[in-house]
Formats: structure tokens, C-alpha cells, sequence
């Protein structure tokens, strides 16, 4: 469904050793997520950590388990937070030459992610401001345009539409987008992937990728991103059985009108985006992704993949 996608974050208790997860009141802690590789820990007031306690529950000696948590819960936990004792606040001290984050309120100032704006120079406007530091500046811009994309977020056609991107770094520029992909706004039907002018394919829930809401107002400009990129990367899914038991891959690299997939260390034309069949699945990759792929075959000394099962 897309409206996990719309929200600003999805909130989760965690619970050691995975018990008692009926009552939140024996969670060890509130987290929130925009997404894949996002975690952050509340730690009461308002103040929010960068976290990994999620993610450390499928480590091999990990029995710690999380769930996500309703609207009543999550107020519940916040409040088991706050009772807990005044947060302890980021020192920002020598946090400087990446620009500043700006605030409507001195009091959302505790919670950088509550930005409205990422800025080079502060305006006599921009009475609410922290200096930022260079590596954290690109991933707060993304997430503040995020936020506000998914705020603002309107069907268009009867669907909603997604760009993706490979990181969070990216995401306050629109056209480092590697992919376009739709839901119905019924919910009653499949994702799908632009593919070309005019043709949108089965495409599979971005589950654990990053996606941004693209309105009226920018769906062209996201089209024009895809139809003018000089190369594409797909991954084209199969079934290999009725069952769908067994799944096979397909790599596809488009540059210009010519699709062709890899064959050992070489590459040969394929037409297997022109003839695709009902059960199919195409998800676009982005250049990072698709190449990963490729090195780890190297790495592992296995053949660059072709069509091959998962």
C-alpha cells in the first residue's frame, strides 16, 4: 500500500529479547524511520538520536525484537520517555561550513529533522537557525525535502507517483532520481515502473528504498529525468514456476534506444524489455546499485550475472 510513503515517519517500540511486545509499556525504546537505513532513538523532550537498535535485532546473537506502534502507543512512549528525565541535548559546538538549518520555532531547534529549510547564508528572516557541519548538510536537505513532499502529496490521475533515489544525500534534487514508479490511488492494484513515453510495466512496492511524492508540478520534469538519462539500468523478475517458488533475474542496461544485458564479461543485445510477458516484474536500478552488483561478483569470483535465481 502507498500510504506508508506518505507519512512522515513510522514509528516502532523495541523490546529486549523480544518480550512482553503486547504492552508498550515494556518496550525499551521509541524509534522512528523514514525508511530503509533510517533509525532514530527518542530520548524524551523532543530529542531525537541517531540509532541502530533496530537494525542490531537480525544480528546473529540478537533475540531483541520491535514492532511498529499505533497513534495511542506512540504517545504513550513518549510520555514513558519524558518521565524519564530532561534529554540530553547535542553539543553542535565547532558544527560549522555546511550552511545552517532553519526554524519556524526556537523550540523545534531540538529536533534538526524539524528544519524547514536547509540554507548557505542566513537571512534577517531566519530568526531561528544551527550552523551545520559539511557531511551532515545533503542528507538533512533530502530529509527536510522529504518531509515536505510527503506532506504535500496529491494524486495525480487517479495515481500517486514516486521518484527514487539511491540516497537520502540525494533527494532535494529531483533529477538525480534513477527511477519513476506509480500506485493507484484505489490501492486496489500493482505498483508500476516508467519504463518509456506512454508505457508504465509492473513494477514491484519500493519496501526497502527510498522514494519522494512527486505532484503534478514536478511529474514532468520526473519523465523527462527518465526519458533523457543518457543510461538505464533494469532488473527484470521472473517466475520460474506457476508457484512462484523460484524467481529469475534479468540485468538490463539501456544507453539510448539499445538494451543489452550481460553475457560473462561482455555485453550482447537483449530485447527482453520489448517482450515482456503478464507475471513480470521490472524495478529500474540506479548506477550505484547496478554496478555493486557487478563487483561483488567480482569479488566473489562468480560470473557477472545474467539471468540467474533468487
Amino acid at each position: 500500500m502507498f500510504e506508508r510513503y506518505l507519512a512522515d515517519y513510522r514509528y516502532f517500540a523495541l523490546f529486549e529479547d523480544g518480550r512482553g511486545m503486547s504492552d508498550v509499556g515494556n518496550a525499551e525504546a521509541l524509534y522512528r524511520s523514514l525508511g530503509s537505513h533510517d533509525e532514530q532513538k527518542y530520548v524524551g523532550h523532543g530529542v531525537w538520536t541517531q540509532s541502530t537498535g533496530l537494525s542490531k535485532t537480525g544480528d546473529r546473537n540478537s533475540y531483541d525484537d520491535y514492532r511498529e506502534v499505533s497513534a495511542a502507543e506512540l504517545e504513550r512512549l513518549r510520555q514513558l520517555a519524558d518521565d524519564r528525565g530532561p534529554a540530553k541535548h547535542e553539543q553542535r559546538d565547532g558544527f560549522e561550513g555546511g550552511g545552517f538549518a532553519v526554524f519556524r520555532h526556537e523550540a523545534d531547534m531540538v529536533d534538526l529533522r524539524s528544519a524547514y529549510a536547509v540554507v548557505d547564508e542566513l537571512l534577517p528572516e531566519h530568526t531561528y537557525a544551527l550552523p551545520l557541519a559539511p557531511f551532515e548538510r545533503d542528507s538533512l536537505a533530502g530529509i527536510v525535502a522529504l518531509l515536505a513532499a510527503r506532506r504535500r502529496a496529491e494524486q495525480v490521475k487517479g495515481h500517486y507517483y514516486f521518484a527514487e533515489f539511491e540516497s537520502l544525500d540525494d533527494v532535494a534534487d529531483l533529477d538525480r532520481a534513477h527511477a519513476l514508479i506509480r500506485s493507484p490511488s484505489s490501492g486496489d492494484s500493482e505498483w508500476e515502473t516508467y519504463l518509456q513515453e506512454g508505457v508504465w510495466v509492473r513494477g514491484k512496492e519500493p519496501q526497502r528504498r527510498i522514494v519522494l511524492p512527486v505532484g503534478r508540478d514536478d511529474l514532468e520534469r520526473a519523465i523527462r529525468g527518465r526519458e533523457t538519462a543518457e543510461v538505464r539500468y533494469f532488473d527484470v523478475w521472473f517466475r520460474s514456476s506457476p508457484k512462484g517458488w523460484y524467481l529469475l533475474h534479468d540485468y538490463v542496461r539501456r544507453t539510448g534506444s539499445v538494451d543489452e544485458t550481460p553475457d560473462g564479461p561482455r555485453w550482447r543485445h537483449t530485447d527482453v524489455l520489448e517482450r515482456l510477458k503478464p507475471g513480470l516484474w521490472v524495478v529500474e536500478l540506479g548506477e550505484r546499485h547496478f554496478r555493486r552488483i557487478f563487483t561483488v561478483a567480482a569479488i566473489t569470483g562468480r560470473p557477472a550475472p545474467g539471468r540467474h535465481g533468487r
